[in-house]
């Protein structure tokens, strides 16, 4: 009887990760989507501050330079790192629910 017990325990448990791995595929697909594009997230932000000084006839480096002070751009580039270590936090937290999930399987 308390063998029989216990596997229905592991089957609910599991049941119970499995439900959280599907509960948690839509936002582990936007982390997955948003760590991709990061870095041409990251390049489109450094041209939109860097568009003026060219416009101004300033050569690329040195509008590169005076973009990356801007506080507003730092500003905006904080914003991006910081989704994308959300994002990376949601990755991690659905490794970690599926390998919770996989050793469910060992065990039964």
């Amino acid at each position: 009887m308390k063998a029989h017990t216990m596997e229905i325990h592991h089957s609910d448990t599991e049941q119970s990760a499995r439900k959280s791995l599907h509960d948690m595929a839509p936002r582990i697909a936007r982390a997955i989507q948003l760590r991709e594009f990061m870095p041409e997230r990251k390049k489109n932000l450094l041209a939109y501050h860097m568009r003026k000084y060219i416009e101004a006839d300033m050569p690329v480096a040195k509008a590169e330079v005076l973009a990356r002070t801007q506080y507003q751009y730092v500003e905006e580039l904080n914003d991006l790192m910081n989704q994308l270590e959300a994002a990376e936090l949601v990755i991690h937290q659905y490794k970690v629910q599926q390998a919770s999930c996989g050793s469910y399987q060992i065990v039964i």
